[in-house]
């Protein structure tokens, strides 16, 4: 049987929608965590950043994002059908190895971004000076570690700021205090 965590947003998700609507979201998670027929049924989202994420069917309009690791699921947020497409394409998610945190990366925005903060082959990065193994040590995600290589100051960081997860921000901010 599957077994479901939940976000920490889900809560506050769940109190926007309508009574009716919060009802059939909870029956169809029940019937869903019981396994019952005619539950709902983890549908794979085509072009996911993550190939974790799935979408269930909760309520007529209504889907949740959820993460598959093994048999667990974790319950992101239950959005409206169009919407919670969006959501499950653009993030991936990953646990940090050396806090030991759940991560989630608005990549489609990270993907954006990127452009903007190539730089002359001659201009120096901030992270330049520190080997990979460093910035890995420090709990910095292996697949962000390119985009880390590309910021150039400390106002890249400020602008990325929004887009990352609050743990990497944190990361980066320990690690230049300690640089200094």
């Amino acid at each position: 049987m599957p077994r479901l965590a939940i976000g920490p947003d889900l809560p506050r998700d769940l109190g926007a929608l309508t009574p009716s609507a919060r009802r059939d979201v909870v029956v169809a998670l029940r019937r869903f965590l019981l396994n019952v027929a005619g539950a709902p049924h983890p549908e794979r989202v085509r072009g996911a950043r993550d190939p974790r994420v799935a979408t269930l069917r909760l309520a007529d309009g209504l889907r949740g994002v959820v993460v598959r690791q093994r048999d667990v699921y974790w319950l992101r947020t239950v959005l409206p059908d169009p919407e919670s497409w969006a959501f499950a394409r653009r993030h991936r998610y990953g646990v940090n190895p050396v806090i030991g945190v759940i991560e989630e990366w608005d990549a489609e925005a990270l993907e954006r971004v990127e452009p903007a903060l190539r730089r002359p082959a001659a201009a120096q990065g901030l992270f330049d000076p520190v080997c990979d193994g460093d910035l890995l040590g420090l709990g910095l995600d292996v697949q962000a570690l390119p985009l880390f290589r590309l910021i150039a100051s400390e106002a890249d960081v400020a602008a990325l700021e929004p887009l990352l997860p609050p743990t990497q921000y944190a990361r980066w901010r320990c690690w230049r205090a300690a640089a200094r």
